[in-house]
Protein backbone atom coordinates (compact mmCIF):
# COMPACT_ATOMS: atom_id res chain seq x y z
CA UNK A 1 0.00 0.00 0.00
CA UNK A 2 1.07 3.74 -0.84
CA UNK A 3 2.08 5.95 1.57
CA UNK A 4 3.87 8.22 -0.21
CA UNK A 5 1.84 11.71 -0.98
CA UNK A 6 2.50 12.54 -4.75
CA UNK A 7 2.32 15.99 -6.61
CA UNK A 8 -0.21 15.98 -9.31
CA UNK A 9 -1.19 18.82 -12.35
CA UNK A 10 -4.20 18.70 -14.24
CA UNK A 11 -4.24 18.62 -17.49
CA UNK A 12 -8.04 19.66 -18.09
CA UNK A 13 -7.95 22.87 -16.03
CA UNK A 14 -4.33 23.47 -15.61
CA UNK A 15 -4.90 25.32 -12.06
CA UNK A 16 -1.52 24.32 -11.19
CA UNK A 17 0.12 21.58 -9.21
CA UNK A 18 -1.13 19.81 -6.02
CA UNK A 19 -0.61 17.18 -3.59
CA UNK A 20 -2.78 14.68 -2.31
CA UNK A 21 -2.46 10.45 -1.69
CA UNK A 22 -3.19 8.26 -5.31
CA UNK A 23 -6.09 6.13 -5.13
CA UNK A 24 -5.56 1.97 -5.39
CA UNK A 25 -5.27 2.89 -9.20
CA UNK A 26 -2.51 5.39 -8.78
CA UNK A 27 -4.89 8.32 -9.58
CA UNK A 28 -6.17 11.31 -7.26
CA UNK A 29 -8.87 13.32 -8.04
CA UNK A 30 -8.21 17.34 -9.36
CA UNK A 31 -9.39 19.53 -6.50
CA UNK A 32 -10.82 22.39 -8.30
CA UNK A 33 -12.75 20.01 -11.84
CA UNK A 34 -12.90 17.06 -10.29
CA UNK A 35 -11.13 14.90 -12.72
CA UNK A 36 -8.97 11.51 -11.86
CA UNK A 37 -5.41 12.56 -12.64
CA UNK A 38 -2.52 10.22 -12.78
CA UNK A 39 1.28 10.78 -13.27
CA UNK A 40 1.86 12.29 -9.72
CA UNK A 41 5.71 12.51 -7.94
CA UNK A 42 6.95 12.91 -4.54
CA UNK A 43 6.67 16.47 -3.17
CA UNK A 44 10.41 17.51 -2.84
CA UNK A 45 11.57 15.24 -5.67
CA UNK A 46 12.73 15.74 -9.05
CA UNK A 47 11.07 13.90 -11.75
CA UNK A 48 13.09 12.00 -13.82
CA UNK A 49 13.91 13.28 -16.89
CA UNK A 50 12.01 11.51 -19.86
CA UNK A 51 11.67 11.69 -23.28
CA UNK A 52 9.17 13.93 -24.55
CA UNK A 53 5.71 12.55 -24.74
CA UNK A 54 6.58 9.77 -22.61
CA UNK A 55 4.74 9.60 -18.77
CA UNK A 56 7.31 10.29 -16.06
CA UNK A 57 7.60 7.19 -13.36
CA UNK A 58 6.02 7.27 -9.67
CA UNK A 59 8.37 7.32 -7.19
CA UNK A 60 6.78 5.14 -4.42
CA UNK A 61 7.75 3.34 -1.17
CA UNK A 62 5.81 0.27 0.49
CA UNK A 63 5.31 -0.30 3.95
CA UNK A 64 7.14 -3.64 4.44
CA UNK A 65 10.32 -1.97 2.50
CA UNK A 66 10.02 0.76 5.39
CA UNK A 67 9.55 -2.29 8.37
CA UNK A 68 12.36 -4.28 6.97
CA UNK A 69 14.69 -1.28 7.04
CA UNK A 70 13.46 0.41 10.22
CA UNK A 71 13.62 -3.84 11.89
CA UNK A 72 17.38 -3.83 11.16
CA UNK A 73 18.12 -0.70 12.95
CA UNK A 74 15.63 -0.32 15.94
CA UNK A 75 14.70 -2.97 18.45
CA UNK A 76 11.53 -5.57 18.39
CA UNK A 77 9.85 -3.25 20.79
CA UNK A 78 9.70 0.23 18.64
CA UNK A 79 9.05 -1.66 15.57
CA UNK A 80 5.71 -3.22 17.45
CA UNK A 81 5.10 0.92 18.20
CA UNK A 82 5.77 1.17 14.92
CA UNK A 83 3.57 -1.19 13.37
CA UNK A 84 0.70 -0.12 15.43
CA UNK A 85 1.39 3.49 14.70
CA UNK A 86 1.49 2.58 10.97
CA UNK A 87 -1.35 0.66 11.34
CA UNK A 88 -3.31 3.68 13.20
CA UNK A 89 -1.92 6.04 10.44
CA UNK A 90 -3.27 3.72 7.88
CA UNK A 91 -6.50 3.69 9.47
CA UNK A 92 -6.78 7.66 9.38
CA UNK A 93 -5.56 7.53 6.11
CA UNK A 94 -7.91 5.47 4.34
CA UNK A 95 -10.91 7.51 6.48
CA UNK A 96 -9.42 10.26 4.68
CA UNK A 97 -9.03 8.75 1.96
CA UNK A 98 -12.83 7.50 2.37
CA UNK A 99 -13.79 11.16 3.31
CA UNK A 100 -11.45 12.74 0.64
CA UNK A 101 -13.29 10.62 -1.96
CA UNK A 102 -16.89 11.21 -0.41
CA UNK A 103 -15.79 15.19 -0.85
CA UNK A 104 -14.36 14.64 -4.34
CA UNK A 105 -17.54 12.99 -5.02
CA UNK A 106 -19.70 15.60 -3.83
CA UNK A 107 -17.53 17.75 -5.41
CA UNK A 108 -18.03 16.03 -9.07
CA UNK A 109 -22.20 15.49 -8.40
CA UNK A 110 -21.68 19.55 -7.47
CA UNK A 111 -19.28 19.81 -10.61
CA UNK A 112 -22.25 18.16 -12.52
CA UNK A 113 -24.96 19.91 -11.13
CA UNK A 114 -23.55 22.94 -12.03
CA UNK A 115 -22.47 21.89 -15.27
CA UNK A 116 -25.84 21.19 -16.18
CA UNK A 117 -27.47 24.65 -14.24
CA UNK A 118 -24.59 26.44 -16.73
CA UNK A 119 -25.74 24.72 -19.92
CA UNK A 120 -29.52 25.22 -19.09
CA UNK A 121 -28.51 28.77 -17.98
CA UNK A 122 -26.76 28.90 -21.36
CA UNK A 123 -29.80 27.33 -23.12
CA UNK A 124 -32.03 29.98 -21.19
CA UNK A 125 -29.56 32.82 -22.13
CA UNK A 126 -29.62 31.43 -25.91
CA UNK A 127 -33.50 31.49 -25.31
CA UNK A 128 -33.59 34.93 -23.69
CA UNK A 129 -31.13 36.20 -26.73
CA UNK A 130 -33.86 34.49 -29.44
CA UNK A 131 -36.82 35.99 -27.45
CA UNK A 132 -34.66 39.54 -26.74
CA UNK A 133 -33.83 39.59 -30.56
CA UNK A 134 -37.50 39.08 -31.61
CA UNK A 135 -38.17 41.79 -29.05
CA UNK A 136 -35.95 44.31 -30.90
CA UNK A 137 -37.31 43.01 -34.33
CA UNK A 138 -40.69 43.55 -32.86
CA UNK A 139 -39.74 46.96 -31.44
CA UNK A 140 -38.47 48.30 -34.76
CA UNK A 141 -41.40 46.73 -36.39
CA UNK A 142 -43.61 48.82 -34.31
CA UNK A 143 -41.35 51.39 -34.27
CA UNK A 144 -41.49 51.51 -37.76
CA UNK A 145 -45.61 51.30 -37.53
CA UNK A 146 -45.60 54.33 -35.59
CA UNK A 147 -43.43 56.19 -37.51
CA UNK A 148 -45.56 55.33 -40.82
CA UNK A 149 -48.81 56.09 -38.50
CA UNK A 150 -47.65 58.90 -37.92
CA UNK A 151 -47.02 60.13 -41.31
CA UNK A 152 -50.89 59.10 -42.33
CA UNK A 153 -51.90 60.78 -39.30
CA UNK A 154 -49.91 63.91 -40.52
CA UNK A 155 -50.96 63.61 -43.99
CA UNK A 156 -54.83 63.02 -42.53
CA UNK A 157 -54.34 66.04 -40.91
CA UNK A 158 -53.01 67.75 -43.94
CA UNK A 159 -55.87 66.48 -45.77
CA UNK A 160 -58.54 67.58 -43.01
CA UNK A 161 -56.94 71.09 -42.87
CA UNK A 162 -57.44 71.16 -46.57
CA UNK A 163 -60.70 70.01 -46.35
CA UNK A 164 -61.48 72.85 -44.25
CA UNK A 165 -59.98 75.32 -46.03
CA UNK A 166 -61.96 73.86 -49.28
CA UNK A 167 -65.26 73.74 -47.18
CA UNK A 168 -65.04 77.07 -46.15
CA UNK A 169 -64.02 78.47 -49.67
CA UNK A 170 -67.53 76.45 -51.04
CA UNK A 171 -69.03 77.95 -48.39
CA UNK A 172 -68.22 81.08 -49.23
CA UNK A 173 -68.66 80.35 -52.42
CA UNK A 174 -72.29 78.94 -52.07
CA UNK A 175 -73.18 81.81 -50.05
CA UNK A 176 -72.06 84.06 -53.20
CA UNK A 177 -74.14 81.58 -55.72
CA UNK A 178 -77.15 81.78 -53.38
CA UNK A 179 -77.08 85.67 -53.49
CA UNK A 180 -76.80 86.00 -57.28
CA UNK A 181 -79.47 83.50 -57.45
CA UNK A 182 -81.59 86.16 -54.53
CA UNK A 183 -80.54 88.67 -56.92
CA UNK A 184 -81.47 87.12 -59.98
CA UNK A 185 -84.79 86.16 -58.52
CA UNK A 186 -85.25 89.66 -57.23
CA UNK A 187 -84.73 90.73 -61.38
CA UNK A 188 -86.44 87.93 -62.58
CA UNK A 189 -89.81 89.15 -60.41
CA UNK A 190 -89.12 92.66 -61.49
CA UNK A 191 -89.02 91.94 -64.66
CA UNK A 192 -92.15 89.91 -64.81
CA UNK A 193 -94.02 92.45 -63.07
CA UNK A 194 -92.60 94.72 -66.09
CA UNK A 195 -93.70 92.09 -68.60
CA UNK A 196 -97.31 91.97 -66.56
CA UNK A 197 -97.22 95.82 -66.85
CA UNK A 198 -96.16 95.75 -70.01
CA UNK A 199 -98.71 93.43 -71.50
CA UNK A 200 -101.74 95.39 -69.27
CA UNK A 201 -100.42 98.46 -71.03
CA UNK A 202 -100.67 96.70 -74.33
CA UNK A 203 -104.21 95.66 -73.99
CA UNK A 204 -105.06 98.82 -72.69
CA UNK A 205 -103.96 99.70 -76.00
CA UNK A 206 -105.48 97.22 -78.40
CA UNK A 207 -108.55 97.62 -76.63
CA UNK A 208 -108.42 101.67 -76.99
CA UNK A 209 -107.40 100.97 -80.27
CA UNK A 210 -110.11 98.59 -81.17
CA UNK A 211 -112.97 100.88 -80.12
CA UNK A 212 -111.18 104.00 -81.83
CA UNK A 213 -110.99 102.24 -84.78
CA UNK A 214 -114.63 101.36 -84.75
CA UNK A 215 -115.77 104.97 -84.18
CA UNK A 216 -113.10 105.38 -87.07
CA UNK A 217 -115.28 103.20 -89.62
CA UNK A 218 -118.51 104.34 -88.10
CA UNK A 219 -117.27 107.72 -89.33
CA UNK A 220 -116.08 106.46 -92.53
CA UNK A 221 -119.58 104.92 -92.94
CA UNK A 222 -120.90 108.22 -92.30
CA UNK A 223 -118.84 110.10 -94.55
CA UNK A 224 -119.43 108.02 -97.43
CA UNK A 225 -123.22 108.53 -96.92
CA UNK A 226 -122.24 111.70 -97.36
CA UNK A 227 -120.71 111.72 -101.07
CA UNK A 228 -122.69 114.52 -101.91
CA UNK A 229 -120.78 116.48 -99.62
CA UNK A 230 -117.22 115.67 -101.22
CA UNK A 231 -115.60 118.90 -99.64
CA UNK A 232 -117.26 118.25 -95.73
CA UNK A 233 -115.83 114.29 -96.36
CA UNK A 234 -111.98 115.53 -98.14
CA UNK A 235 -112.17 118.25 -94.89
CA UNK A 236 -113.38 114.97 -92.99
CA UNK A 237 -110.72 112.53 -94.15
CA UNK A 238 -107.73 115.05 -94.12
CA UNK A 239 -108.87 115.41 -89.95
CA UNK A 240 -109.05 111.35 -89.94
CA UNK A 241 -105.08 111.40 -91.80
CA UNK A 242 -103.59 112.82 -88.50
CA UNK A 243 -105.55 110.16 -86.14
CA UNK A 244 -105.15 107.42 -89.15
CA UNK A 245 -101.17 107.83 -88.49
CA UNK A 246 -101.58 108.02 -84.92
CA UNK A 247 -103.49 104.86 -85.57
CA UNK A 248 -100.67 103.33 -87.44
CA UNK A 249 -98.24 104.66 -84.85
CA UNK A 250 -100.25 102.91 -82.48
CA UNK A 251 -100.07 99.11 -84.33
CA UNK A 252 -96.14 100.41 -84.41
CA UNK A 253 -96.17 100.77 -80.81
CA UNK A 254 -98.41 97.93 -80.08
CA UNK A 255 -95.65 95.55 -82.73
CA UNK A 256 -92.65 96.99 -80.82
CA UNK A 257 -94.66 96.42 -77.38
CA UNK A 258 -95.11 93.13 -78.73
CA UNK A 259 -91.07 92.15 -79.44
CA UNK A 260 -90.17 93.88 -76.31
CA UNK A 261 -92.93 91.11 -74.77
CA UNK A 262 -91.39 88.14 -76.59
CA UNK A 263 -87.74 89.36 -75.87
CA UNK A 264 -88.64 89.55 -72.22
CA UNK A 265 -90.49 86.09 -72.10
CA UNK A 266 -87.84 84.59 -73.17
CA UNK A 267 -85.19 86.56 -70.98
CA UNK A 268 -87.22 85.86 -67.84
CA UNK A 269 -86.87 81.48 -69.67
CA UNK A 270 -83.18 82.18 -70.07
CA UNK A 271 -83.63 83.34 -66.67
CA UNK A 272 -85.49 80.39 -65.40
CA UNK A 273 -83.01 78.20 -66.99
CA UNK A 274 -80.32 79.63 -65.01
CA UNK A 275 -82.16 79.44 -61.76
CA UNK A 276 -82.57 75.72 -62.47
CA UNK A 277 -79.23 75.45 -63.43
CA UNK A 278 -77.73 77.12 -60.31
CA UNK A 279 -80.52 75.28 -57.70
CA UNK A 280 -78.80 71.93 -59.14
CA UNK A 281 -75.50 73.01 -58.29
CA UNK A 282 -76.73 74.33 -54.72
CA UNK A 283 -78.21 70.75 -54.30
CA UNK A 284 -74.64 69.42 -55.64
CA UNK A 285 -72.55 71.92 -53.75
CA UNK A 286 -75.10 70.36 -50.80
CA UNK A 287 -74.18 66.84 -51.47
CA UNK A 288 -70.91 67.65 -51.73
CA UNK A 289 -70.84 69.30 -48.49
CA UNK A 290 -72.76 66.53 -46.70
CA UNK A 291 -70.44 64.07 -48.26
CA UNK A 292 -67.27 65.96 -46.58
CA UNK A 293 -68.98 66.32 -43.24
CA UNK A 294 -69.79 62.45 -42.75
CA UNK A 295 -66.11 61.63 -44.17
CA UNK A 296 -64.54 64.01 -41.81
CA UNK A 297 -66.85 64.65 -38.60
Amino acid sequence: MTLTIQAFTCPRCKRGEFRSLPGTDGKAYCPWCGDAVAGGVAPGSDPPSAPEGAAAPVVTATLDELLERVARNAPEDAVRALRERLADLNRKREQAESDLRQELDKKVLIKKAVMEEVGRLGSQMGETKVRLKQTEEEHQSATSEMFRVKAELEKEREKTAELSASRASLEAELEERRKAVRELKDASDVARRDAEQMLAHLDKSRATSAAELAELRKKIASYEARLATQKAVEAELNSLKPRLRDQQRLEKERAEFQEKASTLQTAVGKKDERIRELQLLIKTLGERLNDLSSRHP
